[in-house]
């Protein structure tokens, strides 16, 4: 999967950088960050190609949960338990609507999808970059990462017989934890 960001707008947002002296460890962070945020989203967020074809089984539920997505606009979609797809199984446009952002087609007015192994086709255009609020996450993230990286967060415990330091990631993990959940439209919970 491919990084979210480039080191050229990494640097243009941490103006104070400046050289080459920190691009091996920007590049390993834009690279290590990127695919934290593949994993947690579960998908490549940026289509290879674009058109994209999708094939689904029909269930016959309301919607279908578009596999690649934000997306930009539906081409067509067909229906058919033979997987022929010729006018005769085109699904009018005006029969379902489109939530593009979250990449769900729903059909209207209480229609739903046939149910079938691979008989519903979805054709639809999907952006070839990175959206931008993700991208600036992704930034966000890497910027916090570098300027952290010499900090060690440390919590004092008292004991009877003195005191007793140690170091505290929890709070690493729920800066970083709270940075992924702004990605939570991106990911499907099922």
């Amino acid at each position: 999967m491919a990084d979210l960001t480039t080191l050229a707008k990494v640097k243009e947002y941490m103006p104070d950088i400046t050289g080459t002296a920190s691009d091996a460890l920007l590049t390993s962070l834009i690279a290590r960050i990127s695919e934290m945020v593949h994993r947690f989203i579960g998908r490549d967020i940026v289509a290879a190609a674009s058109p994209v074809t999708e094939y689904h089984d029909g269930g016959g539920g309301a919607h279908i949960n578009l596999h690649q997505y934000p997306m930009t606009a539906v081409t067509s979609i067909h229906v058919s338990a033979e997987q022929v797809w010729d006018s005769t199984t085109l699904i009018a446009a005006t029969d379902y609507v489109v939530d593009a952002r979250r990449g769900i087609v729903q059909f209207k007015a209480g229609g739903w999808w046939d149910v079938g192994f691979q008989n519903i086709r979805v054709i639809f255009t999907a952006p070839l970059t990175v959206p931008p609020d993700v991208e600036q996450k992704v930034i966000e993230m890497v910027a916090k990462a570098f300027r952290e990286k010499d900090v060690l967060p440390f919590e004092t415990m008292s004991l009877k017989d003195g005191s007793v330091s140690r170091r505290a990631m929890g709070h690493f993990f729920k800066e970083q934890l709270s940075d992924l959940s702004y990605l939570i439209d991106y990911s499907r919970v099922l």
